[in-house]
C-alpha cells in the first residue's frame, strides 16, 4: 500500500491568487462592479461578466448604464458617481442627481 502525506487527504486547499476577471485598468464601482473605458468606448463588468457596453461618444447610453447600476442595486449612487466622474461636494447622491 502506498503511503500518502496527511495534507493530501485532509481536504486542505492551497491558496492561489485569484484570476483577474476584468482588465487591470478597470475602475471599481463598489464591491461587485467595475468600469473600463478607452478610445473605443466602455464596458461595465458585474462579478466579472460584461453587462453593458457603449461606443465612443455615446453619452446617452453611458448615462443609462450609470442609472441602471443604481436602479438594479448593483452599486450605490455614490460609487457610480465616483466611477463615472460625476461627484459633487456632498455624498448624498440619488439616481436623479448623478446626471444633473
Amino acid at each position: 500500500m502506498e503511503e500518502t502525506s496527511e495534507n493530501q487527504n485532509s481536504g486542505l486547499m492551497i491558496g492561489q491568487p485569484l484570476l483577474p476577471l476584468v482588465p487591470k485598468e478597470t475602475t471599481p464601482i463598489g464591491d461587485s462592479a467595475g468600469i473600463y473605458e478607452d478610445e473605443r468606448g466602455g464596458a461595465v463588468f458585474i462579478w466579472g461578466n460584461v453587462v453593458y457596453t457603449w461606443g465612443p461618444g455615446d453619452e446617452p447610453l453611458r448615462r443609462l448604464v450609470a442609472v441602471q447600476l443604481v436602479e438594479t442595486g448593483a452599486a450605490r449612487p455614490i460609487d457610480v458617481s465616483r466611477a463615472f466622474d460625476r461627484t459633487s461636494g456632498d455624498n448624498r447622491h440619488t439616481t436623479r442627481d448623478i446626471w444633473r
